[in-house]
């Protein structure tokens, strides 16, 4: 009877000890299923942005060729034009004839490896093309079309609206697609890197319309002298011949509205013999100041410039420049003379 008593207990035991040890598992695999489960998963919301601006990598834009400036109201005699293409890196080896070390391998290698670049037109590759588009009075608007690559490439643009001035850029960039957010950070830094400008100017037709010029120079004391001869000599020089003194030319109009001095001199002359009336002033903004190496002066430019037809004023502009020379003459002579050149550069493409 004993030795059956014994062999049960051990029956008993090794089954209880069974069950403790599949518990025991049993918990953990619960506990490893719970970790796995509780995992955060990580979402990325930019998701788009970031293909898109990957997407972007590869690609070159250049321009191809610009027309020449024209005059107000002229139409470009041919396109802007730009490229899209696809860059590619390939690099080939090129065996070595000298026997070295493994070690010494890679440097040779490496130094004789060459890196060949290809560029493959991208068609039907979209862009942005911001331009100006249009002048109110003195203020350039701006517009942005949506132009696509053809077979090879290229993007032609050319704007309808050329009958204003202007002296600045056009903008080439990406097209962003509609699902893509725009003001994202990602999306932002991979157009601006991809930007590119190229210059449009279109000049004033006061070469072929003339003016009338209302200019007074003031000495050192602030008193006006007289019509300023610096400008209109400045004007010739750039062929623009059909000009002169306004035919109302009272120092007293200096402080009326300029509507009044261009109504005074509209009913001499009409709007028929000269396109535009320059009003404005070339005063000291500093006077003639001795210095260690000779003098110096600072002198400021005031311009406003007036359709005959509308009286409008559709150019308005105001500069200071500094100027040294060995004595007061040479000095002063030498400001204007910069100064002016600077005023009419600037007339020219914004009249």
């Amino acid at each position: 009877m004993k030795k059956y008593r014994i062999i049960t207990t051990l029956v008993i035991a090794s089954v209880f000890c069974s069950c403790q040890t599949s518990k025991v598992n049993n918990e953990q695999d619960k506990s490893n299923t719970s970790n796995e489960i509780s995992e955060p998963v990580i979402e990325i919301k930019n998701l788009k942005e970031i293909e898109y601006a990957e997407s972007l990598t590869n690609i070159s834009i250049k321009s191809v060729s610009s027309p020449k400036e024209i005059i107000k109201g002229r139409k470009f005699k041919e396109p802007f034009k730009f490229s899209v293409s696809k860059i590619q890196n390939m690099e080939s080896q090129t065996e070595s004839t000298e026997s070295t070390e493994s070690t010494e391998s890679t440097e040779s290698t490496d130094e004789n490896s060459t890196t060949t670049t290809t560029e493959t037109p991208v068609a039907n590759f979209k862009v942005n093309v911001k331009y100006p588009s249009s002048k109110e009075k003195t203020e350039l608007q701006f517009s942005t079309i949506e132009l696509t690559s053809d077979e090879n490439g290229i993007i032609s643009f050319n704007p309808e609206n050329t009958n204003f001035t202007c002296a600045t850029s056009i903008e080439i960039s990406p097209a962003i697609p509609q699902d893509v957010n725009a003001s994202d950070e990602v999306v932002i830094n991979a157009i601006q890197q991809k930007k590119i400008t190229k210059d449009i100017k279109i000049k004033s037709d006061i070469i072929n319309k003339g003016a009338v010029l209302f200019v007074w120079e003031y000495n050192e004391k602030g008193r006006p002298t007289g019509n300023s001869y610096n400008i209109l000599s400045e004007l010739r020089k750039r062929g623009i011949t059909l000009t002169g003194n306004a035919p109302v030319s009272d120092v007293s109009y200096i402080e009326k509205p300029l509507n009044e001095l261009y109504q005074a001199n509209y009913e001499i002359i009409g709007s028929t013999m000269y396109g535009y009336l320059l009003s404005g002033t070339l005063k000291f903004e500093q006077p003639v100041t001795k210095v260690e190496d000779g003098y110096t002066c600072t002198l400021i430019f005031q311009l406003d410039g007036i359709d005959m037809k509308t009286g409008d004023v559709i150019f308005s502009t105001t500069q200071s420049h500094n100027a040294q020379g060995s004595n007061w003459n040479n000095c002063v002579s030498k400001c204007k003379n910069e100064l002016t050149v600077k005023i009419v550069d600037e007339l020219i493409y914004g009249l």
